[in-house]
């Protein structure tokens, strides 16, 4: 396993309450979404998150898929600098 590629998440036996069903979970981190999708329709991952572009169609159109859609809040934030003109003056 390389350094920041993934996280594995593995059931702690000594837990008090109620035990999950999943002896791990693994997270992987892949940033290029066309190896995401590539890696859902493999099989290579069962879940995927933040799909975006022509990915969204392909696993949409894709029947062995369901694209779930959230509304998400966005903020945008611009500072410009008043105090200097457009030419450092």
């Amino acid at each position: 396993m390389e350094k920041d590629q993934e996280v594995k998440l593995v059931r702690n036996e000594g837990y008090w309450g109620e035990k999950p069903h999943l002896d791990n979970v693994t997270m992987k981190f892949i940033s290029d979404q066309n190896m995401m999708t590539n890696a859902l329709r493999s099989g290579d991952i069962d879940i995927a998150k933040d799909v975006k572009g022509q990915n969204r169609e392909i696993i949409n159109q894709d029947s062995n898929f369901e694209l779930l859609t959230n509304p998400g809040l966005s903020i945008v934030y611009l500072d410009l600098n008043n105090k200097v003109g457009p030419n450092g003056r």
